[in-house]
């Protein structure tokens, strides 16, 4: 199966959610599935007012129509 997960939360930040979906996709792939994982670096983000290191992605629409 084909499987794409979209997040703007990706290394090198260090949280549940980055650990969690590093995690799911790796078992995924051990049971022969393949995996496209789209983070910050394909898509235009801003940096959060207050809490700079996480960023807010923009314009995801332009990149979901590809798949």
């Amino acid at each position: 199966m084909k499987i794409l997960i979209i997040t703007d939360a990706w290394f090198p930040q260090v949280n549940g959610v980055v650990t969690t979906l590093s995690n799911v996709a790796y078992q995924l792939r051990l049971k022969g599935h393949t995996v496209d994982i789209i983070d910050p670096s394909r898509f235009k983000t801003l940096p959060l007012p207050g809490y700079r290191e996480i960023r807010i992605s923009l314009n995801l629409g332009r990149i979901k129509k590809n798949y």
